[in-house]
């Protein structure tokens, strides 16, 4: 009896083990899985894949995030040659994330690392910032970030984007800059204006019988277009 008991206190654990032995078996680690191309234009489709045994699984999805954060879960579809896919196309510019799920018939779920691509207007300028791959990647600003193009690395008053447009160098300085060239020949500027402003005055004033009272109002009013356009440069808002 006391063989029996054992033996029947053996078999469940047998059977358990038997499970637990079968999820390990099915839970496969997903390491094969992409996406082509990494860099697609808008309303153009791009492919998923996975490969992996298909035994015991159950479902394989593909979970995709967009720029602004919107899940998508799609299905993959086992092919004749062995794959899971799944076709897409997107019609938002940015950098996706995306990664695959696979459930199997015990209900057991894994899922892969993550993994980018690109949706863009352009193949050739990825991060639609006005500024090609290639010049981005010559000078070592990152052709995956949009913000670069309004960056001034050299401080030189011209963005990156200004820089490429103009076919300057980001990194060195442009010390012929025409606005600031401007900024610091305008103090010279307003004291030829106003002397030559002044010479004026005195010339007309030298023909005019009343010239004492003239000369006054004029000097106060040159001087007033003076202050004037020295202040509208300076608060002026340049958009």
């Amino acid at each position: 009896m006391q063989n029996i008991g054992r033996k029947e206190g053996v078999i469940p654990f047998i059977i358990m083990l038997t499970i637990v032995s079968n999820v390990t078996v099915s839970s496969q680690e997903i390491q094969y899985f992409d996406v082509t191309p990494s860099i697609q234009e808008e309303y153009r489709y791009v492919k998923f894949y996975c490969i992996i045994d298909p035994i015991n699984i159950r479902n394989i999805f593909v979970d995709i995030i967009s720029p602004r954060g919107i899940e998508f879960i799609k299905p993959m579809i086992w092919n004749e040659i062995g794959v899971y896919i799944n076709y897409s196309y997107f019609n938002e510019s940015g950098k996706y994330s995306f990664f695959i799920t696979v459930v199997y018939e015990n209900g057991v779920r894994i899922s892969s690392t993550p993994k980018y691509f690109w949706i863009t207007i352009d193949v050739n300028d990825i991060d639609n910032d006005g500024i090609p791959n290639w010049w981005e990647e010559k000078f070592y600003l990152n052709p995956e970030d949009l913000e670069d193009a309004l960056e001034d690395y050299d401080k030189d008053g011209l963005t990156n984007l200004e820089e490429y447009k103009l076919g300057l160098n980001p990194w060195v300085e442009n010390t012929y800059n025409i606005d600031k060239i401007i900024s610091q020949v305008f103090p010279f500027l307003y004291a030829i204006l106003f002397l030559s402003l002044i010479y004026l005055i005195k010339y007309v004033s030298n023909r005019i019988p009343w010239k004492k009272g003239f000369n006054i109002i004029a000097s106060l009013g040159a001087s007033i277009i003076i202050v004037a356009i020295s202040l509208s440069y300076i608060y002026i808002d340049p958009l």
